[in-house]
């Protein structure tokens, strides 16, 4: 695939959130594209003032390599973040797993879209 494939699979994350009617706003935080993939951050804030911190890294082909979705309240307090980050070994789902304020619970790899 190329570079222009990959802007508008990283684009269509940004559009999906700003379409949410839960959403009030969406910024993008980092960007950067080349021949090998690319990666998004960004910032979703919904009408509750609670906020989705969301990054992914994907290569040509569009295969998710590494995310992290971090989703808390108005008060800036974890409701939940999904992760790939290989500090859990210890989860079955390993490296994918859900942090929640109760701690480490297992998680399989969100739904590719």
């Amino acid at each position: 695939m190329s570079s222009s494939e990959v802007a508008s699979y990283l684009e269509r994350l940004v559009r999906s959130a700003s379409n949410s009617p839960y959403v009030e706003g969406v910024g993008v935080i980092s960007r950067f594209i080349d021949r090998r993939g690319g990666y998004l951050r960004f910032r979703a804030d919904f009408i509750d003032g609670s906020r989705l911190f969301a990054f992914e890294f994907v290569d040509a082909r569009l295969r998710r390599l590494r995310y992290s979705y971090h989703y808390q309240d108005a008060s800036g307090d974890l409701i939940f973040r999904y992760d790939n980050a290989p500090h859990h070994p210890e989860v079955r789902t390993h490296p994918h797993h859900k942090h929640t304020p109760q701690g480490v619970v297992e998680a399989e790899s969100p739904r590719h879209s």
